[in-house]
């Protein structure tokens, strides 16, 4: 019985000494935030916390150079000698978006739509854990939102790889719709960009076989006497099903004078995006595995050097 008290009480012990050392390790943290008054917030962060690394070593991690994994959209906003403004369509957790931001210092502002509040609000958190004291994420702009080609509330699939389609499919034959997909406000483009005087020069989207959907939506934008550049991302898995909506999409794109390029799966990997790669063609949409599809329309000579080597 002595035995095990005293094992009892040295456990206590530990517990309230382990407790009192993580108090004194513990800052507090403040978080300042501008609420734009239709649509969204701009978050200007500053982190007063110890966090296992600091906020400037996560953003050195996340532009290292020798980093292969970085998003071609990355490498080519570095590559415009000129100020632009990123539009990430189905940002996700902001993988693209915050790389963009913290690794493109020309960059004029970046946008940040996803419609999945647990996506969202992981992009949030980890906006705040990478700024610091660092002022970048006031050219920051994030909201909760999905576009289309008209204003509606509907719901969204909340699994990685789901689009609207499946969660319509999925919901009409079952009578609990939670479990498939969230409600989100879906908005024209257009009209999103127009009311936040938002005017992109390059637009990624992410948004699983919807992007007819919301490229009619973003009409204004499109055949805008400007240069602007238009990723669409391809799920090289899902080839044999949506081949003929990437076809609907190069179409398109195309009639609006818009011009393709592909950067092949794989081909990336341990070096820059080449501004040289050949004109894609409509026999290989759907063929020929690609991870961005990137639409390119060149009004004038303003967006920088890149753009004559497309």
């Amino acid at each position: 019985m002595y035995n095990f008290f005293t094992v009892f009480l040295l456990v206590i012990a530990l517990s309230a000494t382990a407790l009192m050392l993580s108090s004194l390790f513990t800052y507090p943290r403040t978080v300042s935030r501008v609420v734009h008054p239709i649509y969204g917030s701009a978050y200007s962060v500053r982190m007063h916390s110890h966090p296992a690394l600091s906020a400037s070593a996560q953003r050195d991690v996340l532009c290292n150079a020798q980093n292969g994994s970085q998003h071609a959209a990355v490498k080519i906003l570095a590559q415009f000698d000129r100020s632009l403004t990123f539009l990430d369509i189905g940002a996700d957790t902001g993988n693209v978006s915050l790389a963009a931001l913290f690794c493109v210092p020309t960059l004029h502002r970046v946008i940040a739509v996803e419609p999945v509040s647990s996506r969202h609000e992981t992009l949030l958190r980890r906006l705040e854990e990478l700024s610091g004291d660092d002022p970048e994420s006031e050219r920051f702009f994030a909201k909760r939102l999905a576009f289309a080609n008209e204003s509606a509330r509907r719901f969204v699939s909340v699994e990685r790889g789901g689009n609207l389609k499946e969660v319509k499919q999925n919901s009409s034959a079952n009578s609990d719709v939670e479990e498939h997909g969230q409600h989100a406000e879906f908005v024209r483009a257009d009209e999103f960009l127009v009311n936040n005087g938002f005017e992109p020069d390059f637009v990624r989207m992410d948004v699983r076989a919807d992007e007819m959907n919301v490229l009619q939506g973003m009409q204004k934008l499109l055949k805008a006497q400007h240069n602007l550049v238009i990723m669409v991302e391809h799920d090289s898995r899902m080839l044999s099903t949506m081949g003929k909506e990437w076809s609907r999409v190069y179409d398109y794109m195309t009639e609006l004078q818009f011009r393709a390029y592909c950067e092949p799966v794989g081909e990336s990997r341990g070096g820059e995006f080449n501004t040289d790669t050949k004109e894609f063609t409509k026999e290989q949409v759907g063929s020929v595995a690609c991870r961005q599809l990137v639409y390119w329309k060149h009004v004038s000579s303003n967006m920088g050097s890149v753009v004559g080597r497309f």
